[in-house]
C-alpha cells in the first residue's frame, strides 16, 4: 500500500453532510472556523469562496477544499446565479492533527489542478448527482466514500506540487527513502521498531536515515512513532471505547500501566481522564 493510503487509513471521515444549492446573484453565507473539512464544487456559474487570506473564484467543474482553520464566506455575484455542491466532513481531530496542520487553509491552488484532477472532479460530481437523486439503500455510506475520494484527490494534488525546498513533512510521502518507512509505521504501530530496522527499510545506514528523517519530519523516527501510537491510543479509547489493556496491545505497549505512563507524558492526563473528557465534549 502506498504511504498516503496507509496514512489516510488512520483518518476517519464521518458525518458527511452535503447540499446541492441553486442560488441567485447577491446571495452569500458565512461559516465560522472549526473542525471539519469543506468541499465546494461548481456545476454552473461562478462561486466566490473567501477567507481572511484570499478570495477564490470557482467556475464550472472547479473544486476547492478548506481545512476549517479559517472562517470563510461563500458568495455569488454573477448574473444568472450559481449551482454548486457543498460537502462538510467531520474527522477525528487527534488522529488527523499532524496532517491538517501541515496543509494550507485551502487547496489545491488553481494552477495545480491538472487534467487528472479536473477529470476526477467531474467523476465525483456525476457520482454525487446520481446518489442525491434518490433514496437508495446505502446512500449515506456512498456519500462518505465521495468525501473520502475528494479528500484524497486534493491531498495528492497538493503533495505532488510541493517544492522540494518546502518545509513540510508531507514531502516524506513522496521520498523514496522515507515513504516506505512511514508506510510500515502506520501499518504496524505495535511492532517494537528500532532505528536500525527502519534504516534497513529505507536502504540507508542508521546515521544517514536518522538525519534524513529528522531533516524532513522535524523529529526522530522513534519520537514520530510514539506520537502516532499515542494519537491512535486516544482514538481507540474515545471512539472505539476499547479497554485499556487491549489498547496497549494494539499500540505496542506491554501493559496498560506502561501505556498509561506514556499517555500521561504525551497528553498531560491519564487515559481514563482523556476518555471521560472526550465523552463529555460529545454531549
Amino acid at each position: 500500500m502506498d504511504p498516503l493510503s496507509q496514512l489516510l487509513r488512520s483518518i476517519y471521515l464521518r458525518q458527511v453532510r452535503y447540499i446541492l444549492q441553486d442560488v441567485p446573484s447577491g446571495w452569500s453565507e458565512y461559516y465560522p472556523a472549526g473542525p471539519g473539512i469543506y468541499f465546494y464544487v461548481v456545476l454552473e456559474g461562478q462561486l466566490l469562496v473567501g477567507d481572511t487570506e484570499q478570495v477564490r473564484h470557482l467556475s464550472a467543474m472547479e473544486m476547492i477544499m478548506l481545512t476549517g482553520r479559517l472562517a470563510h464566506r461563500v458568495a455569488v455575484f454573477v448574473p444568472g446565479g450559481c449551482r454548486w455542491i457543498a460537502l462538510h466532513c467531520e474527522y477525528d481531530q487527534t488522529l488527523a492533527q499532524p496532517l491538517i496542520q501541515a496543509l494550507p487553509s485551502r487547496l489545491p491552488e488553481q494552477h495545480q489542478a491538472g487534467f487528472a484532477h479536473q477529470a476526477l472532479t467531474q467523476i465525483g460530481v456525476h457520482y454525487f448527482l446520481l446518489e442525491s437523486q434518490g433514496n437508495r439503500l446505502g446512500r449515506d455510506t456512498m456519500m462518505d466514500r465521495l468525501g473520502g475520494m475528494l479528500l484524497v484527490e486534493c491531498l495528492r494534488t497538493y503533495i505532488e506540487n510541493l517544492d522540494d525546498q518546502d518545509q513540510s513533512w508531507l514531502l516524506a510521502l513522496r521520498d523514496p527513502r522515507l515513504a516506505p518507512v512511514l508506510t510500515v509505521l502506520h501499518a504496524q504501530p505495535a511492532q517494537p521498531w528500532t532505528v536500525a530496522q527502519l534504516a534497513k527499510i529505507a536502504g540507508q545506514s542508521r546515521s544517514q536515515f536518522a538525519l534524513r528523517f529528522h531533516n524532513v519530519m522535524g523529529q526522530t523516527p522513534l519520537a514520530y512513532l510514539t506520537a502516532h501510537r499515542m494519537r491512535l491510543a486516544a482514538y481507540l479509547l474515545s471512539e472505539q471505547r476499547m479497554p485499556l489493556a487491549r489498547v496497549a496491545e494494539q499500540v505496542g505497549y506491554s501493559s496498560d500501566s506502561t501505556l498509561s505512563e506514556a499517555f500521561r507524558r504525551y497528553f498531560g492526563m491519564p487515559p481514563r481522564t482523556w476518555q471521560q473528557t472526550n465523552q463529555l465534549k460529545k454531549h
